[in-house]
């Protein structure tokens, strides 16, 4: 086998340092980068930025915002009034009375906003319950990382609601 066929080897190359650099050679980079990046932030800060950052801190208020408004307008249209437009958020819409008096409960599309309030009411309590509640709790208990705090929350959540709802379901079957 002659030399020319052979390949060769890559512990011969010798290493060079590069002989063009593009970058400009500026000794303080970091803190200038540091001054361009505040300079920035505050030349695009908006007058809602601090909500937007309190709303993706704290997961409940948009919930609980949405939750509370539907159920102030149910309140303020009249609770008892079959004309209040917000009625079928809050109360089940078709009611069917059987002949021997009992009400028993018809469907239809009203019930879309029903489900809807109600999504938005249960969100806002398993956001509110572990944000409040579980996260301190799991520091108390001391679990250290993020990934422990959100699986001891989610597991507690789910403890508590098939407890509560397991129980509501047996009550009601009686």
């Amino acid at each position: 086998m002659s030399a020319l066929s052979a390949r060769p080897s890559m512990s011969r190359i010798a290493s060079t340092t590069p002989s063009i650099n593009t970058m400009p050679l500026q000794p303080h980079s970091k803190e200038a980068s540091d001054r361009r990046r505040a300079r920035a932030e505050s030349n695009t800060a908006k007058p809602l930025d601090p909500l937007a950052e309190s709303t993706h801190r704290h997961t409940w208020i948009i919930p609980g915002a949405i939750s509370a408004a539907l159920l102030g307008l149910f309140l303020v249209g009249g609770a008892d009034s079959d004309s209040n437009p917000f009625r079928g958020f809050v109360l089940l819409s078709y009611p069917v009375r059987q002949p021997d008096g009992t009400v028993m409960w018809g469907k239809g599309w009203k019930d879309l906003l029903f489900c809807t309030f109600y999504t938005f009411i249960f969100t806002f309590v398993r956001e509110l319950s572990m944000e409040v509640v579980l996260r301190p709790l799991s520091k108390i208990l001391g679990m250290k990382t993020k990934s422990k705090q959100a699986r001891f929350m989610e597991q507690c959540y789910a403890i508590v609601y098939f407890i509560t709802f397991g129980f509501f379901g047996l009550v009601g079957s009686l």
